[in-house]
């Protein structure tokens, strides 16, 4: 009997043979079960093995000790032991030293306080840190450490941090401090708020000034993720995205915003709820995250990698971006035809020319007494997005400041969904384009003539 089942991947396999094997397997020897399983996985690699499971964190997952199971396992295997009182050897849950990165992998979050937020003339006031583990959790703290200044704390920085002159004017030397630092952050990677733009250009600028030769900090700053980026992806929807904002937002208590200490501390309750939003999102969402991450082009990488790492997300290569994204990006649909029967292509292209013209609906919106100019560019634009629309191709189309874009695609996708095309969905790159886009449709929707039958 002719059947439509999807043969079994990789992964699958993988997962159904980790389901025979209670205490867990290593990749090794779940890649030579594979071999042995099917002739096609003959030539695979523990290396390939382990790249396909870390993609799907939703069938297995790899605990401390670098045993993968699957997470219905280790569930079932969990509940029967709380029922009995043997001992068995159990894979940790997620959560009990489970790690969505490298189980090994070290963060060190840190923040600074300094005389302004100039990185080229700042003076380091105060360093703290915390290192943690790949789950996040406290393993190390680098306690709050003023820094001698060589002159006065300004006014403006006392009364934001409350640090004042006689707090640095007796601390330790910014090159005792920062090789103190150096050396509690080595073997991780370093995150920091904003740290991109200041942290960490204002840290390696004052590594140097201090005669430090030590290149593990060059190695640590190569791989500074900063929180902002995570912060953005997952709270798209705030103005602002400051230590505080997020505190708010995330439900974070920061007693005391502006000391290092302090703002370190809400950076990693910000961080671990940021991981929890993550990991809450359905399986689709994050293999989107995950494959637009890896996607990035090779000056972005190591930044996306620990971004990903950050949010527990599995990695994923270029190769493996672009094929999951095909897989769960929707196909272009054929052309929806329902239009032509009405307003044929030729005529719909006359009637978008014609919204344009100097007597046309859109000169109805010009400013009193500035008269209404037809742009050549704005009519081939709205054409461009006509055709795209109409043929159920894409198009990817540039103008230059002034053209009249928004109308340019306004005009073509009202033709198109009021003539029985289908919904438009328009998508800004900003908040303030969004705005924009709304004042348009709305002096556009008083022309009835505009859109195709008068309506």
């Amino acid at each position: 009997m002719a059947t439509d089942r999807r043969p079994e991947g990789l992964a699958e396999v993988a997962a159904r043979l980790l389901e025979q094997h209670h205490a867990g397997l290593t990749v090794e020897d779940l890649c030579a079960a594979l071999r042995a399983e099917r002739l096609d996985f003959a030539r695979v690699t523990p290396d390939q093995v382990e790249r396909h499971l870390r993609r799907h964190t939703e069938l297995a997952f790899r605990s401390e000790d670098r045993q993968w199971t699957t997470r219905r396992l280790a569930a079932r295997l969990h509940e029967a032991a709380a029922l009995d009182d043997s001992p068995v050897n159990l894979v940790p849950l997620p959560g009990d030293g489970f790690s969505g990165g490298d189980a090994h992998e070290h963060w060190v979050v840190f923040d600074v306080e300094a005389t302004s937020t100039d990185v080229q003339t700042a003076e380091l006031l105060q360093m703290a840190a915390v290192r943690l583990n790949a789950d996040l959790q406290e393993i190390g703290r680098f306690e709050p450490r003023f820094v001698r200044s060589a002159g006065p704390v300004p006014e403006d920085v006392t009364h934001l941090t409350g640090i004042r002159w006689d707090d640095v004017a007796e601390a330790d030397p910014p090159d005792v401090v920062l090789s103190d630092f150096i050396a509690f952050a080595e073997g991780a990677r370093l995150v920091a708020h904003n740290g991109t733009a200041y942290d960490g250009p204002l840290v390696a600028r004052i590594v140097s000034t201090c005669g430090i030769t030590d290149a593990t900090y060059v190695s640590l700053t190569a791989n500074l993720v900063d929180s902002l980026i995570p912060a953005s992806i997952l709270l798209p929807g705030l103005v602002t995205r400051s230590i505080s904002a997020l505190s708010d937002a995330l439900g974070v208590d920061l007693a005391e915003a502006h000391r290092a200490g302090q703002d370190v501390d809400a950076l990693v309750a910000i961080l671990r709820r940021l991981r929890g939003r993550a990991a809450a999102l359905p399986g689709e969402l994050r293999l989107l995250l995950t494959s637009l991450l890896g996607g990035m082009e090779e000056d972005g990488a190591t930044v996306a990698a620990g971004v990903a790492a950050l949010l527990a997300l599995p990695p994923a290569s270029q190769a493996d971006a672009r094929r999951e994204l095909l897989a769960i990006v929707p196909r272009v649909p054929a052309p929806v035809r329902q239009l032509s029967a009405t307003q044929p292509h030729a005529a719909a292209r006359r009637a978008i020319r014609a919204a344009f013209a100097s007597d046309g609906p859109l000169a109805r919106t010009a400013a009193d007494g500035k008269p209404y100019e037809t742009r050549s560019s704005q009519v081939d634009y709205a054409l461009h997005a006509w055709d795209a629309l109409e043929d159920g191709q894409i198009a990817l189309v540039e103008a230059g400041t002034g053209t009249g874009k928004t109308r340019g695609y306004l005009v073509p996708a009202i033709h198109w969904a009021v003539g029985g095309g289908g919904t438009v969905a328009v998508s800004t790159h900003t908040r303030s384009l969004q705005s924009q886009l709304l004042r348009e449709l709305r002096s556009l929707e008083r022309l009835p003539s505009l859109a195709p039958g008068g309506r």
